[in-house]
């Protein structure tokens, strides 16, 4: 199960900020098999913790696995994978000790008060019916018989939501530092319109006169100020009254700043074909998977 966060996305970026959001979600902290606690890891009062055989207990050996559910006082923080362990290991113990004929044992823990805990299936009702739909905040892990130095099918969604939380103030700070950046380019070279390449060659009359901003990758100089751009894997716009040695590596990724002129002809095998023409005002070096999205929003 992986958790899914919605976030709100501000426009104007000059990096793409769609893949910031696409960035994979934090996994819930799974694994078949992890380590159960060492004997000399730190002990955990027992008090803090109240335990029930919710099933599975048939008095005769069985390889049906049986269900312990836990409740942990507040304040112990699930999160912490070593002290999650250790309580499974605590409810593993206390189904041996309440079933000693079973050899698989499932152990759930959630937050709440023990001392209220009388039904061992209040609190854990899953949303979809069966495990598969666990609260946010539970931890899980198993016990096989002759597997007793490892914990299996282990799981910790209060650890899941902590490290996401983590992950997205990252992003957010991320997010405000593209939009700084965005917003300082736009300033400082008078930036109406953000465009694609689609808009711009589709009518640049449009934006005549407008200085625009767009990404492409620059190609090579066809005179001393004037340079050839693509997008993709044609030419796609000219950009003239470029300041000289501004540009001197091919295939370089930018964001430029430029007033729009109209079309220009250019060249392009035995044939000619019109394009997008731009006055150069400013630019901004930046990598591919960083430009090619931005400012979709801006009028």
């Amino acid at each position: 199960m992986q958790m899914l966060f919605a976030s709100a996305l501000t426009p104007v970026v000059l990096v793409s900020l769609a893949m910031i959001a696409a960035a994979q979600r934090t996994p819930i902290p799974s694994a078949s098999k992890v380590a159960a606690p060492s004997a000399d890891a730190p002990k955990i009062d027992p008090s803090r913790v109240k335990f029930l055989l919710l099933s599975g207990c048939s008095g005769k050996i069985s390889a049906e696995p049986a269900f312990v559910h836990g409740i942990v006082a507040s304040g112990t923080d699930l999160s912490e994978d070593l002290t999650a362990r250790q309580m499974i290991k605590m409810g593993i113990t206390f189904g041996q000790e309440q079933c000693p004929s079973t050899t698989k044992f499932y152990v759930y823990l959630r937050p709440g008060d023990p001392a209220s805990f009388t039904d061992a299936g209040k609190g854990f009702e899953f949303s979809r019916g069966d495990r598969s739909g666990y609260p946010a905040d539970v931890v899980g892990g198993g016990w096989i018989k002759d597997s007793s130095a490892w914990i299996i099918g282990y799981q910790n969604f209060p650890r899941a939501l902590k490290d996401q939380q983590l992950t997205d103030a990252a992003q957010a700070r991320q997010r405000d530092a593209v939009l700084a950046r965005s917003a300082a380019f736009a300033k400082a070279n008078g930036v109406a319109h953000f465009v694609t390449i689609q808009q711009l060659t589709a009518n640049p009359f449009v934006y005549q006169g407008q200085v625009v901003a767009i990404y492409g990758e620059f190609q090579q100089m066809n005179s001393a100020t004037q340079a050839l751009f693509s997008s993709g894997d044609r030419p796609s716009f000219v950009v003239s009254s470029i300041p000289a040695a501004r540009f001197t590596q091919q295939r370089t990724m930018v964001i430029l700043a430029g007033r729009v002129l109209g079309n220009i002809e250019i060249k392009l095998g035995l044939g000619a074909t019109l394009v997008p023409h731009l006055s150069f005002v400013g630019n901004a070096f930046c990598q591919q998977q960083f430009c090619s999205e931005y400012a979709l929003n801006l009028k």
